[in-house]
């Protein structure tokens, strides 16, 4: 019975002791509050452009589309939602739910969606 009551205690031990976070995964998480962090001034940058006359309205559509497609693929980090509030000037930023992939792999994902947002930085004017 002592064996079965020990048993217990440590299974109850390891399910409340935090999982540690590998060093990919934090690198992700830092990689993804830059891209949202550059997404936001990206956007800033799209209304400030509607203000003016110097953009093509369709060019500032696509542009304004193509951020929102990428904050709705935009794929959350595991254990950075907490960390994070993606409430900004009246929107709600929902990303998609983790994927169930590895640490190296996360970090791959969060890497190419930096690199999309970055693509479309250079085609904004004014934005450097």
């Amino acid at each position: 019975m002592r064996s079965i009551f020990l048993f217990a205690v440590q299974c109850a031990v390891a399910a409340c002791q935090s999982p540690q976070t590998s060093d990919e995964l934090k690198q992700a998480g830092k990689i993804h509050l830059h891209a949202l962090a550059l997404s936001a001034k990206l956007e800033n940058s799209l209304d400030s452009l509607g203000q003016t006359t110097t953009v093509p309205p369709d060019s500032l559509a696509a542009w304004k589309r193509e951020l929102k497609a990428w904050e709705e693929n935009l794929v959350e980090v595991p254990g950075l939602e907490p960390e994070h509030d993606h409430d900004h000037e009246g929107h709600d930023h929902q990303h998609a739910a983790p994927p169930n992939i590895t640490d190296a792999d996360m970090l791959n994902v969060q890497k190419e969606a930096l690199r999309q947002l970055q693509a479309l930085e250079i085609r904004i004017p004014n934005n450097r």
